[in-house]
């Protein structure tokens, strides 16, 4: 076996839970420690380990809930592990509660799961080990053998007992006296047995013999006369049933032929109400299907009157709308008519300067005259300049256009080739269409075969478990009648000598004291009418008990015809639903061959959202197809638009280009025109100044006046657009008010028609007033239809059950007369023997031989059978009885006592046997004497022992070191050590370094090991502390020896405390102890 996981909760000092994955925690490493200070819980992971696999711990004898964490009610542990190539888990738990006389107990649950599922198996199996051999085999507690080494004689036996699990040697005298005390006191007892002797003596044994030699003579002739009262009982019983079941049949035959004729007459009354309830419901349906058209008028007009209310609301909301607007044009209007005043005002103040007024008369005229040539050439310029701007913004705007269209070409081209990722496609329209079409035709009536076929196929299925039913049903019915018939023959013997009591009791009550009786002639005294009372008290239970049983069987044969009945009928309708569901079938193959597609994978849903798929992909082709066409036709608009626009954009720079000529041209003339003023005008310098600022300030002026004229002329084409906005709302609005005049009049006509076709005032209310009529009278019709089926099958039953009654009362009169005829043929004085009188009374019936008389005799025959018959029979029956049971008694002591003489011989022989196992118990006694047995096997153990661990010691240090016993003067044996490769020399053991004595001990603890585990592989164990102090050779010896045997493919743990030797191990398992006296689990990997 090897270990997992290993998850604790709440174990010792381990509080909480704690999880160790071996696989994951050692990686490809076998050999890791387990480390920590005293106390911390190293053990406990031993003791958790040998909890889950056996529920006992391996090292003290505490009790398990005394290893659940201190102030914790619950622990568990979860040991996963593998043994055979098998992975199991055992689980451990235990939970503390108060009990109901309020005490904390415990309480311990165990699990073991193979391969995640729960095994019977039990551990040992599993593991191949008891829980004796585990702690030997997997748990190595190599101290105490370092302890063996180096102990004494009577040391080592005792050691060597605990180790070896011997202990029951040391018992072994002991046991053997006990069984010497026990084995005298059964031979005691058996002596005694012996000397008690035999019950009868010959004298009693012979006369008992000749007893029964008598008995057994008379014996035949009362169980003759026993047998015959037997048959003529179980006659009689049957005359007597038969004429019962004649009387019966009567009675329930005129009841049966009442309760038909009842059930016709209710029958045909409830057809003659059905008539006219249909007549009333015909007259329904007529009315209905007119309201139902009516309202179904009046739901087009409510949608048509819904629709026009819609658009006359829509028109009155325009109206608001347009009102809005109206009134802002009304406000702008003041507010532009009021600008443009401000505006003409400012210009004409404009055109006065006070400055130019101070220059002379020829200064103004020669600044009139330059000013003439210079606004004209001015004015050339602002126009070139604007030229130059218009030219310039149109060349940006050209740019930007040409830009965009560019950017709009790489997104129709991006958009058109994601539109046409697949060519194939467009191709395969025709053909998606054409599927889509034959799907479109084909997955309604596919999905209704199917349904159909399977809703066929579902009624063939119950209806054959239900034939099936029927039948295990009739076959029940059937075995039941055969046990109830044969019941019923074992009563009718006693049923027939009640009957006959009841025809003798009723004869004697109706004859006078002192007449004979008319059957028997015999006289009936007060005694012998007390007794036959008696007999028919007796009998009463019986009689009661058959007439029960033949009701049971007449109602199953009834049942049974009914059920033979309902079988015939579920072939017939099984046959006819298979030829409905071949029809489907043959369908649904025509279906799925056009669809080509498996008939046992057809799934509607499937098949819809193919249909969609498909459906979806023809319009998604189909769009791209069309926003392709319209992206071409894009294409080719923004490809001319883009052509155009470079003509226009070389145009707008060719008139840049001699805008820019002309306004350098216009500059030169302003210049000149500058120079030529300056020499016409040298007589006045003095005004030139303010010629400048004149000019200066005029220039400005102009500027404003032109942007004033500008702001007029745009407050100008707002006023015209806006009074062609406001007339063209009146055109709209005078249109609307004439369509929303004709829309009220039309609201007014459809709520004149829906007015007489919806009096409840809702159309739905009015749709489900009728769907609720119409369900009620649909309920009505299908109570009617149940209840003239239930009339059906009532006059159907009670048909059935008068020609059944019929047939019995005819069968029971056919078994009257067989009856009859067989008792005229025996002669009772033959057969019966010693009772004459009883003869003739029998004779005496013979006398009634037709049917019509035996019934009428009725009374007279049951009382003869009740109180003479059966009192005979029963004289008979105990005499019979008394003889039997005499001899019975005979036979037993005979038997006890030839039981008696066996028993004796074989005391004798277990007294023998006693004896001779007491002598041997002796015997042995005297020779194993005190403790001389325990010595010797206890030796015999560790030469097998020394045997082993040379084996071991053969593979962990190469043959280097053996170990013998020597014989020293004591008549003891010590062991010393051989060291091959000093020359063989023999050393005492305590001369042995710390990492030999681990070598030779963990050796030992091996071979116990492998002697203990028997035939069960051992791939995981742990070596508990008892190191000592080890120095670094040491420790090199000991790292050496463990990788020897972890190269075995052994998992091994070491508990140590040694922290020189744990630090060089690749992986510690390390428990922390924390100041609360917690312990948490950390992986050190060194």
């Amino acid at each position: 076996m090897r270990f997992i996981k290993l998850k604790l909760h709440n174990i010792t000092s381990l509080r909480g839970e704690h999880i160790i994955d071996f696989g994951e925690a050692l990686g490809h490493e076998e050999l890791f420690a387990i480390t920590g200070a005293t106390g911390s819980g190293k053990s406990s992971l031993l003791t958790a380990i040998s909890l889950a696999l056996y529920g006992n711990t391996y090292k003290k004898t505490l009790n398990q809930w005394e290893y659940v964490t201190q102030d914790e009610t619950e622990a568990s542990i979860d040991l996963e592990f593998s043994s055979n190539g098998v992975v199991y888990r055992a689980l451990w738990r235990c939970k503390k509660h108060i009990d109901k006389n309020g005490i904390l107990r415990p309480k311990y649950t165990k699990e073991l799961l193979a391969n995640g599922e729960i095994t019977d198996q039990d551990i040992e199996t599993i593991v191949g080990l008891n829980f004796e051999q585990f702690k030997k085999t997997i748990i190595l507690n190599q101290g105490q053998f370092a302890e063996f080494l180096t102990a004494t004689f009577t040391e080592r036996k005792l050691i060597l007992e605990n180790l070896a699990g011997a202990e029951l040697l040391s018992g072994l005298n002991k046991n053997l006296k006990e069984k010497i005390r026990e084995m005298s006191r059964v031979q005691g007892e058996l002596e005694a047995r012996i000397e008690g002797g035999l019950p009868f003596s010959e004298d009693d044994l012979k006369a008992m013999r000749e007893k029964v030699v008598v008995l057994n003579k008379e014996r035949p002739t009362l169980e003759h006369n026993v047998e015959c009262f037997q048959k003529d009982e179980a006659q009689l019983n049957e005359l007597v049933k038969w004429i019962k079941d004649i009387n019966r049949y009567k009675g329930e035959e005129q009841g049966a032929l009442l309760e038909l004729q009842t059930s016709n007459d209710l029958l045909q009354k409830s057809k003659d109400d059905y008539r006219v309830w249909q007549k009333d419901f015909d007259a329904f349906k007529t009315i209905r299907d007119r309201r139902r058209d009516e309202l179904q008028k009046a739901i087009q007009f409510e949608k048509e009157l819904d629709s026009k209310t819609i658009l006359e609301n829509t028109i009155a909301q325009k109206d608001v709308e347009r009102e809005k607007a109206e009134n802002q044009w009304q406000s702008n209007l003041e507010k532009w008519n009021k600008r443009q005043k401000e505006i003409s005002a400012t210009i004409e103040d404009l055109k006065l300067d006070s400055d130019y007024l101070l220059l002379s008369e020829i200064s103004r005229n020669a600044i009139d005259a330059l000013m003439a040539e210079w606004n004209e050439s001015l004015n050339q310029l602002n126009i070139n300049l604007s030229k130059i701007e218009n030219a310039k913004s149109a060349m940006d705007k050209t740019k930007v256009r040409g830009s965009e269209l560019s950017a709009e070409l790489v997104q129709l081209e991006t958009k058109k080739s994601k539109l046409i990722v697949n060519p194939e496609e467009f191709n395969q329209l025709d053909q998606f269409k054409e599927e889509h079409s034959l799907l479109n035709r084909y997955i309604g009536p596919l999905d209704e075969s199917i349904r159909n076929s399977d809703e066929i196929s579902r009624k063939i299925k119950n209806k054959s478990i239900e034939k099936e039913e029927f039948q295990k049903q009739l076959i029940l019915r059937k075995d039941k009648v055969e046990k109830d018939q044969l019941r019923l023959e074992n009563l009718q013997l006693k049923k027939k000598q009640a009957e006959l009591e009841q025809a003798i009791s009723t004869i004697i009550d109706h004859h006078h004291e002192g007449e004979d009786c008319l059957i028997c002639g015999n006289n009936w005294n007060e005694e012998k009418v007390k007794q036959l009372h008696l007999n028919k008290s007796h009998s009463a239970q019986d009689l009661n008990s058959m007439n029960q049983l033949e009701k049971d069987i007449q109602a199953e044969e009834i049942r049974i015809e009914s059920l033979e009945e309902k079988v015939k009928l579920m072939k017939s309708e099984i046959q006819s639903t298979e030829i409905e569901l071949k029809r489907y079938n043959d369908n649904l193959i025509k279906y799925c061959s056009e669809l080509k597609i498996n008939k046992n994978a057809f799934n509607k849903a499937d098949l819809e959202k193919n249909l969609d798929l498909l459906g979806k992909k023809i319009r998604n082709i189909e769009d791209n197809a069309s926003e392709a066409k319209l992206i071409e036709q894009a294409l080719k608009q923004k490809n001319e638009e883009r052509l155009k626009l470079r003509d226009e954009w070389s145009h707008q720079n060719d008139i840049h280009e001699e805008c820019l000529k002309a306004k350098t041209n216009l500059e030169l003339i302003i210049k000149r025109s500058y120079q030529d003023l300056k020499s016409r005008l040298p007589e006045i310098p003095s005004e030139l100044s303010q010629a400048r600022n004149y000019l200066k300030k005029q220039h400005e002026f102009r500027h404003q006046r032109e942007k004033l004229e500008q702001e007029a002329n745009d407050l100008k084409q707002r006023l015209e657009q806006g009074h062609k906005e406001a007339g063209e709302r009146n055109l709209e609005k005078t249109k609307d008010a004439t369509i929303r005049t004709t829309l009220l009049q039309e609201i007014q006509q459809l709520r004149q028609k829906l007015s007489p076709l919806i009096p409840e005032g809702s159309t739905s209310k009015a749709l489900k007033a009728i769907e609720e009529q119409d369900d009620d009278k649909n309920k009505q019709k299908d109570h009617w239809q149940a209840k003239l089926k239930e009339l059906e099958q009532k006059c159907e039953t009670n048909r059935t059950k008068h020609g059944f009654i019929s047939e019995q009362l005819k069968k029971a009169r056919s078994e009257l007369e067989k009856i009859l005829s067989t008792i005229n043929s025996r002669d009772s004085r033959q057969e019966y023997k010693n009772l004459n009188d009883f003869s003739r009374g029998f004779d005496k019936l013979k006398t009634l031989n037709q049917s019509h008389e035996i019934e009428a005799a009725f009374n007279e025959i049951q009382l003869w059978f009740n109180e003479f018959f059966m009192v005979e029979f029963k004289k008979s029956k105990e005499s019979f009885k008394a003889l039997e049971t005499e001899l019975i008694e005979l036979k037993k002591s005979l038997d006890i006592d030839a039981k008696k003489r066996k028993e004796l011989e074989k005391f004798k022989e277990e007294l023998d046997i006693a004896i001779k196992k007491k002598r041997r118990w002796d015997e042995l006694s005297s020779v194993l004497g005190q403790d001389e047995f325990r010595g010797f096997a206890l030796g015999l153990v560790e030469e097998r022992l020394v045997e082993q661990t040379n084996f071991e010691l053969e593979h962990l240090c190469e043959g280097r070191y053996q170990i013998t016993l020597l014989e020293n003067k004591k008549q003891s044996q010590d062991f010393l050590v051989i060291d091959n490769w000093r020359g063989g020399g023999e050393r005492k053991i305590s001369t042995l370094s710390g990492g030999e004595t681990f070598l030779v001990s963990l050796a030992m603890a091996l071979s116990l090991a492998e002697l203990t585990r028997g035939q069960t592989e051992v791939d995981a164990f742990f070596i508990d502390e008892g190191f000592g102090t080890l120095d670094r050779d040491s420790i090199d010896d000991v790292l050496e020896v463990l990788s020897n045997v972890q190269s075995r493919g052994k998992q091994i743990g070491l508990i140590s405390h040694v922290k020189a030797l744990t630090d060089r191990i690749p992986v510690n398992l390390h428990l922390e102890k924390s100041n609360l006296g917690d312990s948490k689990i950390r992986i050190i990997y060194n």
